[in-house]
């Protein structure tokens, strides 16, 4: 869970929802549901919170996966309307901050910056969450 409730409702809904089902799958699972095409922007926003939480443990990795969410955002607005980016989701400053708070969360959880959440019941997962994997 978000414990600083920076992730939009939707997307704190869907972060808690796949935590509690795939635990460290998580990501995995979000990726590939976007992958299907699932274009849904708190999907998105949960997707990378979530994986800017999974990689991060220490204070190199919050510093390098803020950035890489920021930089990331940033180069798929610039390269995106040339038809250069992967994703189909427009960049979004919301995206960017998930990430980074995704890393933050991470760095936290780890127990280097203090106290990580914890995740709910995950109770009221959209439909595609509650299909096997």
């Amino acid at each position: 869970m978000d414990p600083y409730g920076k992730l939009s409702a939707g997307a704190q809904k869907i972060v808690d929802c796949l935590e509690s089902k795939f635990g460290n799958l998580a990501w995995e699972k979000s990726n590939n549901e976007r992958n299907k095409g699932n274009q849904d922007d708190d999907l998105r926003d949960a997707e990378h919170y979530l994986y800017s939480k999974q990689n991060t443990s220490n204070i190199v990795d919050l510093i390098m996966y803020s950035g890489l969410s920021i930089g990331y955002s940033g180069l798929k607005g610039i390269t995106q309307p040339f038809g250069f980016f992967m994703k189909e989701s427009l960049p979004s400053i919301q995206e960017a901050s998930s990430g980074v708070e995704g890393a933050w969360d991470g760095y936290n959880r780890s127990g280097s910056g203090g106290s990580g959440g914890s995740s709910s019941s995950g109770s009221g997962c959209p439909g595609w969450c509650n299909s096997s994997y």
